[in-house]
């Protein structure tokens, strides 16, 4: 998910290999397709049912998904990605959901 990515796509490019500009638009390509299968309603919904997310990564989980799916086409960029408050609002409710796993 977006929270797991973050600490890589802020590590040092010589550490790493890869230039940030890179890694955030493999990211993006990423996170376009997936968001669609792990943010989906009926999965998060089992997962709940089933015990293994609670309630409120539930519903932190469903606004996290609206929001990526509102997302504006011209903010599917690297650029956009580092600076927009759309994406900043998205990295911060990742992160508290990423804290209250």
């Amino acid at each position: 998910m977006a929270t797991g990515n973050i600490g890589f796509i802020n590590a040092d490019p010589e550490k790493t290999g890869f230039s940030q500009v890179d890694i955030i638009a493999d990211y993006l390509a990423e996170l376009e397709g997936e968001s669609y299968t792990f943010l989906n309603s009926d999965n998060l919904r089992k997962l709940k049912n089933d015990g293994l997310i609670p309630e409120n990564v539930f519903n932190l989980s469903l606004e996290l998904s609206k929001k990526i799916k509102l997302l504006p086409t011209e903010l599917w960029n690297v650029k956009a990605y580092k600076e927009s408050k759309e994406w900043d609002a998205i990295h911060s409710l990742a992160q508290i959901i990423y804290s209250a796993m």
